[in-house]
Parts: structure tokens; sequence; C-alpha cells
């Protein structure tokens, strides 16, 4: 061990003399005098000497040759001059049992040294005893002197060691009983991020446990670092648990051979430590510290210039990171997002720039399917059955898989009264949540989740999720710009939007061969598409209607589907046109259509799509127009022409009606609410009067 030298204090210098200061004559005071000669001013202490008088000449310590530490035994507290063994003497290295740990090679055994071993094969040439799993070496049986069995732990002292040949010939050695000593090998800690360019090579890296899986063969556990995450595997009974004392969420050291598995960087481990205390905390401190580097957003010109996305800016650059930090530390990502084309291509671009960047950072081979899913939702909003089911598959995840808990994003959905509920669960579990959406908001949304709506800075609905998604991604991802800068005019086209920039947006899609009438048909598509899939993600085939991959087979699903589309869409259209009620109110053209008995249930187009088609045939030369189509506990509203805000006038209606049970939203000209069927007649009363009652 290392001590302090008490010859020199530490100081690495010795004093051999002292000589006169040369400054104040050996008085240690000197004399300040200002203007004339005879103006004393101070008398001071020398600063040359101190006030000693005396100066010292030093010389390097003798004792510690001038490093103001020695080198001294662990075991007679003996300094130590010369030996290659720098923790004991030679003296005390005689009664030493060396036990080597796994991180040891031929290189880290000496000759003439005693180590404890395991005899593991007998031979007619003699027994071969392992050291540990690397190292193994011969006892001739003319030096065995007795006859030796697999299993037994052994004393052998080395004869001879030839390193690059992995040959050791052993003697048998009496030192049963000497003192037993560990021999771990000191290997300079590495980044995860260099492990690519060290295959082969046995490393050692310091990191924090974040996953761990046990498998038929090894447990994997998942280490990240800060600069990445890798694989590090231990090796044991099939189907056991290797280091149970070690934790998700551990800080750990370990020592390993660094392979290459399905192309994929993993350790094979010799050691793993859990770090404690200080260390363990400065570690931690190290890895948050790279991965807040990492995560930083980039800094990007928004396809369009717009004032409500320059006020929202500092909102997507901290959703940026937030989703980038998840991605970094090994935590999967969950994106609901509402089932139309708005809320379904905002999921679709950001998700280009997610699953590259958790391809390259997470080493699990699966991990596009394991750290990221894409889960649509029929409502506008995160229902409780939603919330729900993501709650459970997250704790399954974490108890059977060891992963953590996922960051949710809502795409589309998140904003309004009715998601407080799904939102509130959520932080009961510390789940955090990221809501990107232009539906009218709830100001207590922000209690719970990183809330972006363009109504939160003055904007309104004509600002989509599509818009405000593509520039999320951008941030995480500024690559994919060329790929997925339509995507915003397919959404504002989808809602109907009165964007003052639409115009901006559809050259940017125009930039790419796609013309207004293109984008209204990706839409249908993907309505379409959504609807038949339920609540299947899709993945590939909206990709494709998007034109985000083979653009051949992107023509040909647009001519199959829109041939679907419209046929079904007029085939609807006849069918309910002849029980849909009009009547003139307040200036108003308001239609009433029973879409439960004069629709069939569960085909396409659904409810409020239907609602949707009877309103633009019925609309086409008035310019106020309500159109109601409900069932028998439900009702989907669209409003043209008057300045209204839908979510208001349904709030206003849960306190007139608190028994009707009166829930709901949307976008302040199209909504949904919902009831109880006993009250249908006075609700849906209710509602026609109050939105045509602001007809003036």
């Amino acid at each position: 061990m290392r001590i302090r030298c008490e010859e020199c204090e530490g100081t690495g210098e010795i004093v051999v003399s002292w000589m006169k200061c040369e400054v104040c004559s050996g008085t240690g005071k000197v004399k300040m005098r200002k203007g004339g000669i005879d103006e004393l001013i101070d008398v001071r202490t020398c600063e040359k000497c101190g006030g000693k008088g005396k100066i010292e000449r030093k010389e390097i310590c003798p004792s510690c040759d001038g490093h103001g530490e020695k080198t001294v035994c662990d075991l007679c507290k003996n300094e130590i001059t010369e030996f290659d063994d720098l923790e004991v003497c030679k003296e005390c290295d005689k009664k030493i049992v060396r036990i080597l740990d796994e991180t040891c090679d031929y290189e880290d055994v000496f000759q003439n040294k005693v180590y404890k071993g395991k005899v593991t094969k007998v031979e007619k040439i003699g027994f071969f005893v392992s050291l540990n799993s690397n190292v193994v070496g011969l006892i001739k049986r003319k030096e065995a002197k007795r006859e030796l069995k697999v299993g037994e732990e052994v004393v052998v002292k080395v004869k001879s060691v030839r390193p690059k040949e992995m040959e050791i010939d052993f003697t048998l050695s009496d030192a049963k009983g000497k003192l037993e000593k560990k021999v771990k090998k000191e290997i300079e800690s590495v980044d995860i991020l260099s492990l690519r360019d060290l295959i082969g090579r046995k490393v050692k890296i310091l990191g924090e446990v974040i996953q761990i899986q046990v498998t038929g063969g090894p447990t994997v556990f998942t280490i990240g670092d800060g600069s990445s995450l890798t694989w590090a595997v231990a090796f044991g009974s099939p189907g056991m648990r290797a280091y149970p004392h070690v934790s998700t969420g551990d800080l750990v050291e370990v020592i390993g051979r660094v392979t290459s598995h399905f192309d994929k960087i993993q350790l094979e481990i010799m050691r793993m430590e859990k770090l404690w205390g200080k260390e363990a905390i400065d570690l931690k401190s190290e890895i948050n510290k790279k991965i807040e580097e990492r995560s930083k957003p980039s800094k990007i010109q928004f396809l369009v210039e717009d004032e409500t996305l320059v006020k929202l800016r500092r909102k997507l650059e901290e959703a940026a990171r937030e989703i980038k930090r998840a991605v970094f530390s090994g935590r999967p990502i969950v994106v609901r997002h509402h089932w139309d084309a708005d809320g379904t291509s905002s999921a679709i671009v950001l998700e280009q720039a997610l699953l590259p960047l958790i391809e390259k950072n997470i080493p699990d081979p699966e991990a596009k399917w394991h750290y990221y899913k894409r889960i649509p939702s029929k409502a506008p909003f995160y229902e409780l059955e939603d919330v729900l089911r993501d709650l459970s598959i997250s704790i399954e995840d974490r108890d059977r898989f060891g992963q953590k808990f996922p960051l949710i994003v809502l795409l589309d959905n998140g904003s309004g009264e009715e998601d407080l509920p799904a939102l509130r669960r959520l932080k009961a579990y510390g789940i955090e949540a990221i809501v990107v959406d232009h539906h009218f908001p709830s100001e207590k949304v922000e209690e719970y989740a990183l809330h972006i709506n363009p109504y939160l800075v003055g904007g309104d609905q004509n600002l989509t999720t599509g818009v405000l998604a593509t520039e999320l991604a951008r941030m995480i991802s500024p690559s994919i710009t060329d790929k997925v800068k339509h995507v915003p005019a397919v959404s504002l086209v989808a809602d109907r939007s009165e964007h003052p920039l639409l115009e901006e947006y559809l050259k940017l899609a125009e930039s790419k061969g796609l013309s207004r009438e293109d984008l209204e048909v990706i839409a249908e598509a993907i309505d379409h598409e959504a609807y038949h899939l339920r609540f299947l993600p899709g993945r590939g085939i909206i990709e494709d209607i998007l034109g985000l991959g083979n653009l051949e087979r992107q023509r040909k699903l647009l001519d199959i589907i829109w041939d679907e589309v419209r046929r079904k869409k007029e085939e609807r259209l006849r069918s309910v046109l002849k029980s849909v009620k009009s009547i003139e109110m307040n200036g108003v053209l308001l239609n009433t259509l029973d879409v439960e008995k004069y629709s069939q249930r569960f085909q396409y187009p659904p409810p409020g799509k239907t609602c949707g088609i009877v309103h633009d045939e019925l609309g086409k030369n008035r310019e106020k127009v309500v159109t109601i189509a409900h069932g028998p506990d439900f009702a989907v509203i669209r409003i043209k022409g008057l300045k209204v805000n839908l979510n208001e006038i349904i709030n206003s209606l849960k306190r007139e009606m608190p028994y009707a049970e009166i829930d709901g939203g949307g976008h302040e000209a199209a909504g949904s609410i919902k009831f109880v069927e006993g009250y249908r007649k006075e609700v849906l009363e209710g509602l026609a009067l109050k939105i045509t009652s602001n007809s003036h």
C-alpha cells in the first residue's frame, strides 16, 4: 500500500541547510520609504523569507525519491523497495497463496508464485489444474507425488510459465494454511461507444444496469454508461439468474471480453461488482451529464415560419430532448395517437425519427419491437381502457423482462378534460407523458404532462398535430426532412384546416409531386385503412400510403383504396339522405340523422365520417350549417359558418344536466358527445339550441 513519507511529510523535499536572506540581511524586516529620503513610512515583514531572516535550501527526499509517498507491505508494513508485487514484501510473499480472479490471464501468472486451483482433468501425462476459467496448467505425474482427483482443490507452485503458448508447469505445494490473497487484474475503463473497435479485447466498463433478462442460456444485462448501451452476458446454469445480487438501476463495474453477436457488440462477463457510496453517486452523475449532452435537440428552421410554431419552439425542443433521453437511457417509448389521418400521420412521421435512433443505440436486435410501440386510439382522447392496457403491459414488461417504465407520447389526443383520469393514473406510477395535440385544451393537463398545444400560445385548431409532430421529429433527426416534408400538408388537408399559411405547406407537397387532390386521396386512404386495422398499428402499410416507402406500391394502393372509399361513401350517402331531418333554426340549416338506424353498423364509413359526408353534401350552398348524427347514447357534430366552441357548449350542458352523465369534446366546430340514452331527446335539443343560438 502507499503511505505518506514521514521524512518529508509528503512534500517530496527535505531541508538540508539555511542561508541568510539577502533582502532583509537576516533581520526578517524591511523598511519602506516614500517621498524624501528622511520620510519613513512603514516597517514590514520580509516577503522573501517570511520574517525568518533565513531561506531554506532543499533537496529531493532520499527516503521517497521525491514522491512524497512510500510503498509498504500490506502485511508487515515494512517498506518495499524492489519487487514485482507492490503489495507485499519478499518475505511475506512466501506466505501467500494467490487466488486468480476471472479477469486474470496467463500473463498475470508468475514463476515461483503459489496459487490455489482445482483439478479439472486427469490424463496419462498428468493432472490439469485450472486457476480460473481462463488459466489452466499441468502437474506432470512425476511432480504430483500422489494421485489427484477431478474437482479436488490443490495448492500449486509455478515452475514455469509461457504466456504466449498459454502453457504453465506446476508442482504441488505444501503451503496449506497460508494466507490467501485474491488477485484482480487492473484494467483501465473504456466507454461503451468504443467497444466495436475492441473486439476480442478484455475491457472494463462502468455503467448502470438498464435491464436484466434471464434466458435459457446466459443472463443478459443491458448496461449503459451515457455514451451508449451494450449487452453484457453472464454464462451459468441454463435458466438460472447470474449475479442475483445485481438489480436494475444498480451502478456496476463490469470486466469482460468484447465479442460480436448477430453484428451487435456484447461483453462476455468475467466479473461484475456493484458500486456503492460516493463512487456510485459520481458515476451516476457522469452518466446523466453524457446523456444530457447527447439529448440536445437539433436547431432547425421550421418548414414554414409560423408565429405559433415560434412560440412553441421551447416546448417542442424540450419534448425532443425528453424523447432522445429516453432512447439513450434504455427507456421504452409508447406512442398513442388518434386513428384518423392527422393522428396517424403524426405518429408515422415521429416513428421515422425514432426507429433508426432506437436501433442504433440499443443492443437488442429486436429493439424496434421491444423498445417502441405505436398504438392507435379510436377516440380523440386517452381513454381509461387505453391507459389501463398501457399500465398493465408496462408492469408486466418490468416484472418479466426488467424493463423500465415507458415514456408515453400522446399525439392528436391528450389535451382535454376527458384525458385527465388517464393522465392521473400515469402520474401515480411515475410514468412521464408528452402531449402533442390541437384539440381544445384543459389547463390542468400541464400538471401531468409536457403539454404542446397551439391554443396555449394564442393559436387554434388550424395548426394540426401533423405539423407539430413533423417539426418535433425533425428536432430529433433533421436528416428525415426531405422524406417527410409533405406530411404536414396531408394532416392539414385531412382536418380541413383553414391555416393562413396552408398554401406554403401545399407548396412543400407539390415539390414532391403531390397536388391537393393527391393529398385528399392519401388522407381518405389513411382513414379507411386505419378503420379496418382497428387497433393494429399497420406498420409498413401506412408508410406506403404516405409515400414513405415504395412509391410504385403507393400508387397501386391509392388506386385500389380510393375506388373502395368512393363507392362506400356514395352508398352510405344514398342510404342516409332519405332519413335526414333538416330544419331552419335561427337562420341555420340544422340536419339530424339517426346514424345507428340508417347505416350499417361496424362498416366504413363510421358515424363520424358519415356525419361529415352528409354535412358536406347538404351544406354545399349554405353558409351556416349544423349536422348532428346520433345514436342511442352518443352524437357526432359538424358545424359550418358559426363562431362557436363546441367544447364550451358541451361543458355548459354538463353543468345544466348533471343527471345525463354528459361527456365529450373535440375541436371548436367538430366533435362528439356521450350521454345517458334516456335523456337523448333533451340533450340533443339543448345541444342544437346552444349551437344555433350563436348564429348572429
